[in-house]
């Protein structure tokens, strides 16, 4: 049963570390998945989403920023996630525009209930 109706923009390169994310908020709404940022922005050419959860590093070196400067001029909460967890990492994260930045190592136990804070705001 869906918790919300949200569209959700889930963005990795990692199928399986996006099977993963998707167990944890397919009850959210309605997800559409990229496995690159090539794919990513196209998508977000044609559609909108309430919340975009992004891959900082894909095939190209932070090509996720890219992703998330598309996302932010269209007005979408973005969340990065990333397998670096260092203050340089975070810092770009951040500058780029991220309303949130996970760890990939923390994201099944602090995913669910950052998606649900953002859903009462």
């Amino acid at each position: 049963m869906k918790k919300t109706n949200l569209n959700i923009l889930l963005v990795d390169d990692d199928q399986y570390f996006r099977l993963g994310v998707l167990s944890i908020i397919r009850d959210f709404g309605i997800v559409t998945e990229a496995s690159s940022s090539e794919e990513a922005l196209a998508i977000l050419e044609d559609q909108h989403f309430d919340l975009a959860l992004l891959d900082m590093q894909m095939e190209e070196n932070e090509s996720g920023l890219t992703v998330l400067n598309k996302a932010k001029s269209k007005d979408i909460h973005s969340i990065i996630l990333s397998s670096y967890d260092n203050d340089d990492t975070t810092e770009k994260a951040y500058d780029g525009g991220c309303d949130h930045f996970l760890t990939k190592l923390y994201y099944a136990t602090n995913l669910e209930p950052y998606i649900s804070k953002f859903i009462k705001t």
